[in-house]
């Protein structure tokens, strides 16, 4: 439980700056609305979290004092029902700003909640943004002490039981799996999948395999790597082709996927099997500290500070790979990425490596051979590499660990506009002060509308 509500001192500084640098122009009352949290990225439970939103909503009506007008949860929950029966959140990344664009026209800010777990307490923090994608204000962060009930046993599992209560849920949830696809079990809501997360999905997907062949008339599953189907790459698609389940011709091939959340006294552990009509069940459980066998369970580095505005945008912009969100990756393999905007916009993409070199990939030297501003036409599956936007391999080098991707995707041709190092001339690494304020950089731009997106990477030895 909470052992205390989040201090109200800080969200002061948000709520004054809402209130005086934020009116319409039209004269009417400035609307609000607090997007409910997604429990597949919770480290605590959904009543939890709308317990804090119904608390931080209070405190905004309170301070408003009739000036503004705040959409009820229930509203809210009309457009998101329509929009997950509809397709328009399935999108890995899904971006709220622009569903909201797209549904509910009468909304000017949209505040975002965020949740992170640190050990025994979660650090809450609320963000507000504008439908243009400018960030109107945020608050500070709140550290929330959670304890368990007292002289309540645990009940962690083994790794061994886990594995085993884990592979029977899902395979008879699943009996018509015929071709199972390993996406990653990711630590929290990182992206990321140190060793812990790799060793669970190898151990889960060959139990997997060993329960169908033993309960199924003795019949054999394959195991294939998540791939998007080559056709797509350069075509027009619709948003939804590139979620990683739908990376799959039948409906009995299901994606593997799950998270693990580090607590006190135990990992918790989320798993997903999902098709690509949607179909899907799922297991969690609680395992001993002890199941990580000295494996790495947290990552050195989760780039929490340069994801923070990830999903913020006034048009959606999505950044995956051609294995799905945030893949694994072998030293010396090639890194195919796709982009998709959902309307034309300016982009302009940076990879910083596992040494901490940052580099702009795109516009690059060799883009600008061909053509003269980094535009790219809506609703297309751009990719990289290929002959118009990046003709070379990328190929996964040395030093194993963490990288990232990240792009920012505009709304007008800002090249000239840019620092000399930030418009494409050069493959050499950026000074590590611009690297480090490249949002800001973006952000500071007068009149452009701006959407960010990055891609984690977790490469590991041949």
């Amino acid at each position: 439980m909470i052992s205390s509500p989040p201090a109200r001192t800080k969200t002061e500084a948000a709520i004054n700056y809402f209130k005086k640098a934020y009116a319409c122009a039209d004269g009417r009352k400035l609307r609000l609305a607090i997007w409910p949290f997604r429990q597949d990225r919770l480290p605590v439970s959904k009543e939890i979290a709308d317990q804090l939103n119904d608390a931080f909503l209070a405190s905004l009506i309170d301070r408003a004092a009739g000036r503004h007008e705040f959409v009820a949860r229930e509203a809210l929950r009309g457009v998101i029902s329509d929009l997950q029966d509809t397709g328009g959140l399935d999108t890995d990344g899904a971006d709220p700003i622009a569903a909201l664009m797209e549904n509910v026209r009468r909304v000017d800010i949209l505040i975002q909640g965020r949740l992170r777990l640190d050990g025994g307490d979660i650090i809450l923090s609320y963000k507000a943004v504008r439908m243009d994608g400018a960030i109107a204000g945020q608050t500070g962060t709140v550290r929330i002490p959670l304890h368990g009930a007292p002289n309540k046993p645990l009940n962690l599992l083994s790794l061994d039981r886990a594995i085993d209560q884990a592979a029977g849920k899902l395979s008879a949830g699943a009996p018509d799996l015929t071709e199972l696809r390993p996406g990653g079990i990711r630590y929290q809501a990182s992206g990321l999948q140190p060793a812990f997360g790799q060793f669970l999905q190898a151990k889960l997907s060959t139990a997997l395999e060993a329960r169908y062949a033993n309960t199924l008339s003795g019949r054999r599953i394959t195991v294939v790597e998540p791939r998007m189907d080559r056709s797509l790459r350069g075509a027009p698609v619709d948003r939804k082709a590139l979620n990683a389940a739908t990376f799959a011709a039948k409906d009995t091939s299901y994606l593997l996927s799950g998270d693990y959340w580090v607590l006190n006294d135990a990992i918790e552990v989320r798993l997903r099997l999902r098709n690509r009509a949607g179909a899907a069940v799922t297991w969690s459980g609680r395992l001993s500290p002890e199941a990580a066998a000295g494996l790495a369970v947290k990552p050195r580095n989760d780039f929490e500070d340069v994801r923070d505005n990830d999903g913020l945008g006034p048009f959606r912009f999505h950044l995956t790979s051609e294995r799905g969100r945030d893949p694994v990756y072998r030293l010396q393999e090639r890194l195919n990425l796709i982009l998709r905007t959902e309307e034309e916009a300016w982009v302009y993409c940076f990879y910083r490596q596992a040494d901490g070199k940052v580099i702009q990939i795109f516009p690059n030297p060799f883009y600008w051979t061909r053509h003269t501003e980094p535009r790219l036409a809506a609703r297309v599956a751009h990719t990289m590499p290929s002959p118009d936007l990046f003709p070379f391999d990328l190929r996964i080098r040395p030093p194993v660990g963490l990288e990232l991707l990240k792009c920012f995707a505009v709304s007008r041709d800002v090249t000239a506009e840019l620092p000399a190092e930030l418009r494409g001339w050069s493959l050499t690494p950026l000074p590590d002060k611009l690297a480090g304020r490249l949002a800001e950089v973006f952000r500071s731009l007068p009149h452009t509308a701006i959407a960010e997106a990055s891609l984690a990477l977790t490469v590991v030895a041949p």
